[in-house]
């Protein structure tokens, strides 16, 4: 993460990376807040989140299934909605 940011700044792109459990609400909430301290609007948001258990489904544990569900699955649910909501209530204030 540390050298796509120097390699963007380098470049003149204000940029920084943040890292935090995408599959908790209030760790992604806080992390949208620090990202909204540092930068006026949210231009990109990769949530690159995701882990496989690799075993077949059959053989895995309900504790492997649920891992990668909460992982690849609810990490775009905690940071997803926020974002966009932040987006609607700028499109709302633009219209006024």
């Amino acid at each position: 993460m540390q050298n796509a940011e120097k390699a963007l700044q380098e470049l003149g792109v204000k940029a920084k990376g943040y890292a935090s459990d995408a599959s908790s609400f209030m760790q992604s909430e806080e992390t949208i807040n620090r990202i909204l301290a540092d930068f006026p609007v949210i231009d990109i948001l990769v949530n690159n989140a995701g882990i496989t258990r690799d075993n077949l489904l059959l053989r895995m544990s309900e504790q492997e299934w649920d891992m990668v569900i909460t992982i690849n699955l609810k990490s775009k649910r905690c940071f997803y909605p926020p974002v966009c909501n932040f987006y609607l209530f700028l499109k709302l204030l633009r219209t006024r």
